[in-house]
């Protein structure tokens, strides 16, 4: 959508999105930010797993399968726990 597409910020930016249940069935899982350093990128799950990072230009996209769990972004010296939550909206 257009709305998910934002101009360059001049600064780090994390943004994680789901594609499923949060009823404990793996899903599709993403998480996509911006480079303003040469540091490398590196996602740890909850569960120890190392998913691939791609960059392209000044962004970098990481995607895995996986039931609702915790990513961790590591770059440089600098560390992000990202966790997921159920929105509001989703029916129980």
């Amino acid at each position: 959508m257009e709305s998910d597409w934002t101009p360059c910020s001049g600064t780090e930016q994390l943004v994680g999105s789901c594609g499923g249940p949060f009823d404990g069935a793996a899903t599709w899982w993403l998480l996509v930010g911006e480079l303003f350093e040469d540091a490398a990128t590196e996602v740890v799950l909850a569960d120890g797993r190392r998913p691939p990072v791609l960059q392209v230009g000044r962004v970098w996209a990481c995607t895995w399968v996986s039931p609702l769990q915790s990513a961790t972004v590591r770059r440089g010296t600098s560390e992000l726990t990202f966790r997921y939550y159920r929105p509001s909206y989703l029916p129980s």
